[in-house]
């Protein structure tokens, strides 16, 4: 956890950020961090940090691509039995 102000670095906040640990071994006391925002979101996040891994796009990717599916499979279930048709049976007793 990494913070650019005086304040407790336990409290959620945008001014502190999680460093991976292969970046974090290697950065030394006063070394510069570049900082990104994404549009509205205040969120602070670093250049290598997991939401920017090319694996979390694939599996980001693929869970989509589960998701569209399970959308797809549900329609045409749905559509499917819509189709069927309605039998009615109406059995009368015969009167002798």
């Amino acid at each position: 956890m990494v913070s650019w102000t005086q304040q407790d670095i336990r409290q959620p906040s945008n001014f502190r950020t999680n460093i991976p640990y292969n970046r974090w071994v290697k950065s030394n006391i006063g070394d510069p961090i570049e900082i990104i925002t994404i549009g509205n979101d205040p969120s602070p996040y670093v250049q290598d940090d997991i939401f920017v891994e090319p694996c979390n796009f694939v599996f980001d990717f693929l869970l989509l691509a589960a998701e569209l599916s399970g959308i797809a499979l549900v329609i045409r279930a749905f559509l499917r039995e819509k189709r069927k048709p309605s039998y009615r049976i109406n059995a009368q007793k015969e009167v002798q």
